[in-house]
């Protein structure tokens, strides 16, 4: 997919939002293990790719609409040598602009986050501001430890008790049933390899062949 997409993915996301209207939503975290940092592949919260194209770890999108128009955020980490000396290169703001196609002044940095949602949110005292923040909040059990996302809801909850905070699922799930062009042609050409690959393996299966012997493009 292209910058284009996911610009596109944001317009219509902000169509379907009312004024006054914020969405807040979290690309996940990484899996750490045995003390290590950013070592074992990570799974991009799906509903944060399909607005921005990154699957980067720990990177906030904001989507804020009043009745002065649309503003969008990002919130990445800073570079820091010592981190990317262990673990490899961080997402830096030329790569988040390349990617999501937000602009240059949109891109900030995580410690700029709280300060910068702090004022949107404080001009909520104004006819134009922000009175529901959106979350996506998918819990998977009872017992689950709270999400980024539930935790940052909380926080807003407490700073600003007349905002309201609501459910950004709904919205993202029926914005993404309808799909674009682009999605559509991903779909067919992933539908084109699935085919090749299997026609490739029932040439080349024989009966009681294990699945060792097989070429490794049908396996």
């Amino acid at each position: 997919m292209t910058a284009n997409f996911y610009k596109s993915s944001r317009q219509r996301l902000f169509e379907k939002l009312n004024e006054g209207s914020m969405v807040f939503l979290y690309s996940g975290i990484a899996p750490i293990k045995s003390n290590d940092d950013n070592m074992h592949p990570f799974p991009v919260n799906r509903n944060f790719y399909y607005l921005t194209g990154i699957d980067e770890p720990n990177v906030w999108l904001t989507l804020a609409k009043t009745d002065s128009g649309a503003l969008e955020k990002l919130f990445i980490g800073q570079p820091d040598e010592e981190r990317i000396k262990w673990n490899g290169k961080m997402l830096t703001r030329e790569e988040a602009m390349e990617k999501s196609g937000l602009s240059a002044d949109n891109i900030l940095y995580s410690q700029d986050m709280d300060r910068t949602v702090a004022g949107q949110l404080s001009a909520s005292r104004r006819l134009a501001g922000i009175t529901a923040a959106y979350f996506s909040l998918d819990r998977l059990s009872m017992n689950a430890a709270p999400t980024p996302a539930e935790q940052y809801a909380a926080m807003l909850r407490e700073k600003f008790p007349a905002l309201e905070i609501k459910n950004a699922l709904p919205l993202l799930a029926s914005l993404r049933a309808i799909k674009q062009p682009e999605e559509i042609d991903c779909i067919r050409r992933a539908g084109d390899v699935t085919i090749a690959a299997l026609r490739h393996m029932l040439q080349s299966a024989k009966p009681g062949a294990p699945p060792s012997s097989l070429p490794a493009t049908a396996r």
